[in-house]
This record gives structure tokens, C-alpha cells and sequence, in this order.
């Protein structure tokens, strides 16, 4: 049985607070000045189902993706780890100071629990490894709803994101028998799926038909003697001007996060190619110190699991899978330099023909090259957009 603060994992029924910001080297990547802010997402914590009066800690995250207005989808396949339910999808919201500046993460609501053991949880094993959402209106959770790339069974599932409904699935078959993260990409239609064993980027319709194989070299596309690292994370990046320049393409981006020894970032377009890779160590040959300072009570390589992209702003989010609750390194890399997504219109000023220009593709009478209407990237137009992009016109740049 459960007893209090068992395994010193869960004490008193007291949410953790957020962790306030390590700020920590800036990094450039892809030829982009990034600003680094390091927060414990372990501090993170929510009402035990099993045993009332404790929480339970976000533990070695899995899975990631940005719903919008601060809010983001995190997933662990750990809660076994706790006494608890092993598998949780949840969404968080970043909390912020006076001042705007983030200063660490908290729990809003669980959108899926699910449990091998339990049927009142499924009574399956859904090991959510990769999370996604489906803005189209066809396919599996089509409508905004969920979908799940699931490591025990090889395949995705759906759910409803507003209730956690079960929305059946499909398998990867032989094109993907070894699943990892999955992302949607709105620009075609396409549900992109990490093979981890065979190190190969695979997309399905999201009705489940197979569509293509690429593979992901890893860091032997900068030598082929290195270590390849082993692949994790997707993340796609649209075709904006908040996308570093070097590996903006028409269509989008898909990064790609590495690690297992040699961690990195690659990034690739729709079609797999290759653009850009870059290490996050300093000896990329066979993975080395990290370039992402985890703390002195780390002492594991980076192993970044899941990624996000806020597309008004162009943060990235990089994820670590952490160890129970060390080295639990949600990492916000805010871009630095003259870049100013509220100048909508990209002609380098910020001024009232920006706001025109936005409010003009708001209404359906057409968008800047490479803009579109949905400012906050959560998949949909509404007023949530046009108050994002007011907010951040006023604040100027």
C-alpha cells in the first residue's frame, strides 16, 4: 500500500510551486541567437487518483506539444514509477510575472489517464511517446481532438480533447513496427511518425494509409564515423518568419530531436530531405558535455525527448526525459535578434498597416506570404488569434 511521501516522490497533497527560470547561456542554432531558460517541470503536480489527500510529479516526459495561449500538452508513460496510473496525458500553462516573463510551468487538467491494470483506465498499455493534434476536419480525431503515437502498440490512437474519449486508431505496420513521436502537419495533410530502431521519418494519411519513408541519418550527417544518437522528438515548424531563415521552407519544417549518446537537432523538409543538423554537445563525433546546462544534480547525457514551436513567437521548446525527478530540464529557447512577428506584414516596421494587414487575413481577404490568421498556432481562427496579436502589436518590438 501507499504510504505517505512514498519513495519521497509524492508528499502531503500539497502542489510543488513552480520552479522560477535558470537562465542559462544563450545558443545559437541554425544560424538563430536563442535565450535559454531552464525549469523543473517535476515541480508540477496534481491530485493522486489512488490516494486522495496526495499528488503526483510529472515524471520523465515523454511526449510535448503547444496548444496556444501558454498552454501546452505534456505526456509520461511513468506514473507506474509512483504507485499510480502509468500512462497521462495532461495539459500545463506557462505562469508568467508582472513583467511578461515566464517563471514556470503549472497543472491545468488531465486529458487522458490510462493504465495497463486497470480497466476503470483502459486496462491497455498506451505508452504515449508522441502527441499530436488534428486541426483538419478528416481522419482520426479529426477536429481539433487528440492523437496519441503509442510505443507499446505501435501504432496511434485518438481522443477527444476535451473529454479524453477513446476514438479508436490504426496501426504502423510494417512501415513503422517501432513508433516514437507523431505530429500533424496541417500544410498536407500528413501525420508524420518516428521509427526509432530503423532511424526513419514515416507519414500516414490520418485515415492510417502509408505514404512515404525517409531516413534520419542523425548526426552522421555531419560525419559519418559519429555516433547517429537515436531519434525522438517531432516538431513541425510552418512556413513564418519567426523560423530561422536557414531552414525555412515553403510547406514547413519538421525538427527532429536526437539523443541516446549523441544528442542534437535536425531539422528536415515534408519531403525528408535533410536541411540542417546541429549537435547539442561539444564532440559531436561521440557525444560529448551537453551545449543545455542541466544542472549540477544531473549527471546523465541530454536526452530530449519532445519538443514544441510557439509559431507567433518562434520559442522553442525542448524537453528532457529526466530519471524520476532529476534532470527534468524543460528548456524555453526564446529567439533573440531583430525579429518582430507583429510585423505582419514583414516590411521591417512595425506600424498600423501591420495591424491592417492582419485583420485583412483574419477576415478571410487573404494573408502576407508565409502568415496565416492562426497567430497563436493552436490549429484554429478566433478571437483568441486577434487578441494575440493586438497583445503583442501594443507591446511593440
Amino acid at each position: 500500500m501507499r504510504t505517505a511521501c512514498s519513495a519521497l516522490l509524492v508528499c502531503c497533497g500539497l502542489a510543488a510551486p513552480a520552479a522560477l527560470a535558470n537562465d542559462l547561456a544563450n545558443i545559437t542554432l541554425f544560424g538563430q541567437d536563442y535565450r535559454v531558460q531552464r525549469f523543473n517541470y517535476s515541480t508540477v503536480a496534481w491530485a493522486d487518483p489512488f490516494a486522495p489527500g496526495f499528488d503526483l510529479n510529472l515524471i520523465e516526459v515523454e511526449g510535448a506539444h503547444w496548444l496556444g495561449n501558454d498552454r501546452l500538452l505534456l505526456s509520461t508513460d511513468s506514473g507506474d514509477n509512483l504507485l499510480s496510473v502509468k500512462n497521462w496525458v495532461i495539459e500545463v500553462e506557462l505562469t508568467r510575472d508582472g513583467s511578461g516573463e515566464i517563471t514556470g510551468l503549472r497543472y491545468v487538467r488531465t486529458v487522458v489517464a490510462n493504465d495497463p491494470n486497470d480497466p476503470a483506465y483502459g486496462g491497455f498499455d498506451l505508452s504515449p511517446c508522441g502527441i499530436t493534434v488534428n486541426t483538419s476536419n478528416a481522419g482520426l480525431a479529426a477536429g481539433g481532438d487528440l492523437i496519441i503515437g503509442d510505443s507499446e502498440a505501435n501504432g496511434v490512437r485518438g481522443y477527444a480533447l476535451l473529454d479524453g474519449a477513446d476514438l479508436g486508431g490504426f496501426s504502423g505496420g510494417a512501415a513503422n513496427p517501432s513508433f516514437d513521436d507523431c505530429e500533424y502537419v496541417p500544410a498536407n495533410d500528413l501525420l508524420y511518425t518516428i521509427n526509432e530502431d530503423d532511424f526513419r521519418l514515416v507519414s500516414f494519411t490520418t485515415s492510417g494509409d502509408f505514404v512515404t519513408s525517409t531516413p534520419i541519418p542523425g548526426l552522421t550527417a555531419l560525419n559519418p564515423a559519429a555516433r547517429p544518437g537515436s531519434p525522438k522528438g517531432l516538431v513541425y515548424l510552418p512556413d513564418s518568419p519567426v523560423v530561422p531563415a536557414s531552414i525555412r521552407r515553403a510547406g514547413g519544417t519538421l525538427l527532429v530531436t536526437i539523443d541516446n549518446g549523441n544528442p542534437g537537432l535536425q531539422a528536415f523538409d515534408l519531403d525528408g530531405n535533410v536541411l540542417a543538423t546541429e549537435p547539442l554537445t561539444n564532440e559531436p563525433i561521440n557525444g560529448g558535455s551537453s551545449l543545455l546546462d542541466q544542472g549540477a544534480g544531473c549527471t546523465r547525457q541530454l536526452r530530449l525527448e519532445s519538443a514544441a514551436f510557439d509559431p507567433a513567437t518562434g520559442t522553442l521548446f525542448l524537453v528532457n526525459e529526466g530519471n524520476l525527478l532529476t534532470c527534468s530540464g524543460f528548456f524555453v529557447l526564446t529567439p533573440l535578434g531583430d525579429g518582430c512577428p507583429a510585423d505582419f506584414n514583414g516590411d521591417g516596421f512595425l506600424d498600423f498597416f501591420d495591424l491592417d494587414a492582419f485583420v485583412a487575413c483574419f477576415e478571410g481577404e487573404g494573408c502576407p506570404d508565409g502568415r496565416d490568421s492562426d497567430y497563436n498556432g493552436d490549429g484554429f481562427t478566433d478571437f483568441f488569434d486577434l487578441d494575440a496579436y493586438i497583445a503583442e502589436f501594443e507591446a511593440g518590438c
